[in-house]
Formats: C-alpha cells, sequence, structure tokens
C-alpha cells in the first residue's frame, strides 16, 4: 500500500446559521474527504453587509454549535479565504452543490485559485433540506 506524501486539508466556509441537517451532511462529508478540516464562519458584520440580514445567531454563538458536533479539526471565525488556506496549509475547499464549480470558482478568483494552489470539491445538497430565503436570501 502507497502513502501520500501530503495531509489533505479541507475547508468549508458558510455562515452556519440555525445549524440544520444539511449542514452537518455537508460537514461529514467534507470530513470523509480530508485528513483534517477547517470550518470558516463568516462574522456577523461580513454576513449583515454581504446578505443585507442580520444572523439569528451570533458568530460565536454559529461556531460553538460547530464546535459541539466534534467533526471539523479546528472551526474559525473568519472571513478571508486567502488567510484561512495559507495558514492553514489548505489544499482542498468543499462547498454543497447548490452553487455551480464555476459560480464558486468566480466568487474566489482566478488568481487567488492558482496562488493557493486549492482544489474544489462539491458535495451533495441534502434532498428536502433548504435555507429560509427570507432570513438568508444566497446564506449557507
Amino acid at each position: 500500500m502507497q502513502r501520500r506524501s501530503q495531509k489533505i486539508i479541507g475547508l468549508t466556509l458558510g455562515v452556519f446559521d440555525s445549524c440544520h441537517q444539511g449542514h452537518v451532511n455537508l460537514l461529514l462529508q467534507a470530513a470523509d474527504c480530508c485528513d483534517q478540516l477547517i470550518v470558516g464562519v463568516r462574522t456577523d458584520e461580513a454576513v449583515l453587509k454581504h446578505e443585507g440580514v442580520q444572523p439569528i445567531n451570533s458568530e460565536t454563538e454559529r461556531s460553538a454549535a460547530l464546535e459541539s458536533l466534534n467533526i471539523a479539526s479546528k472551526v474559525i471565525i473568519e472571513n478571508d479565504r486567502a488567510l484561512l488556506c495559507k495558514e492553514h496549509k489548505v489544499n482542498i475547499v468543499f462547498h454543497g452543490d447548490n452553487i455551480q464549480l464555476d459560480a464558486y470558482c468566480q466568487e474566489w478568483g482566478e488568481d487567488l485559485i492558482e496562488e493557493l494552489e486549492i482544489n474544489f470539491v462539491m458535495l451533495c445538497h441534502t434532498p428536502g433540506v433548504q435555507n429560509d430565503p427570507s432570513i438568508h436570501p444566497s446564506v449557507n
């Protein structure tokens, strides 16, 4: 059996407000695909600025809820994708397939993807689980 020479460090980012079964399933899938999973939780300020709504739960409450699941290696309140990737040597990023890969890569930017040398994996959306669009129009 051949051993991998490099650890696979994964990252998933999101708001994770009102953590639901879809979030849990995404985290479990991601954790199964890497040696170490980092979860980036968007700050309250960033959610309000980008989504136009205040999260129901504070960033510390959302972070604590994710930590209590004991799925991720680390849960970090942070908006800066590049910083998270560099500090934790991330080489794979996970997202739900509720967004197209091309659109998600466009959000990151080709230059940043190339600089960080990261790959993307879109994980299966949990059927029947959907965010309330009146609370979070496009938030994970």
